[in-house]
């Protein structure tokens, strides 16, 4: 019956993926994870705030993805910024782009990718 149910609910869209109210999380990390060490104070953003983030690279100029996740640290006060998420949410901030492309949006109206 679950599997029933869960083909017949729609599919989230990029764009329904990035958009969502989610929360941000600071949490300091019980064991090492990565690069950070246990006890690290970790960021965990939203494709919001990546979203808003990728917005406000100034045309022309390129940033790679642990400056990003550096800039989004020191922003939230938090040491690291969790790189899992970070990348997830990069593809959700890309894709949803892709999507608006899709539909008729022009490069200017949509987020860089």
């Amino acid at each position: 019956m679950k599997a029933l149910i869960k083909n017949n609910m729609a599919k989230k869209t990029w764009i329904e993926k990035r958009d969502t109210d989610k929360d941000y999380i600071v949490k300091v990390i019980e064991k090492r994870f990565a690069d950070m060490p246990e006890g690290c104070k970790m960021f965990i953003a939203t494709p919001k705030i990546i979203d808003e983030y990728i917005k406000c690279i100034q045309l022309g100029n390129e940033l790679d993805i642990p400056t990003m996740r550096n800039d989004l640290a020191i922003e939230y006060q938090a040491e690291k910024t969790c790189p899992v998420t970070s990348s997830i949410f990069l593809r959700t901030v890309a894709e949803a782009a892709l999507e608006e492309m899709h539909q008729g949006k022009t490069l200017e109206e949509i987020t860089p990718f």
